[in-house]
């Protein structure tokens, strides 16, 4: 119920972001079909990999790539 709820709001949020950059005559297809494409695909097979993979086994991987992730950024916004 909680995930329904806010991928609702998210659909609200991204189409007032959307409409803000047609506004300003700032859309990037090419970022807007890549990034779709992506979410489309994620979308139809990450749940038939979750029934598939342990849940450790994801918490294992999934665990040191956010913390990497959010290292690389944060360095990034203190080196930039």
């Amino acid at each position: 119920m909680v995930v329904g709820t806010s991928v609702f709001v998210l659909i609200f949020n991204s189409a007032a972001g959307i409409g803000g950059y047609f506004l300003l005559g700032r859309l990037d297809l090419p970022l807007i079909i890549l990034l779709g494409s992506g979410a489309a695909v994620g979308a139809f097979l990450g749940p038939k990999l979750l029934k598939k993979i342990d849940p450790m086994t994801i918490e294992k991987i999934y665990a040191p790539l956010l913390v990497t992730i959010s290292l690389i950024l944060g360095l990034s916004l203190i080196l930039s």
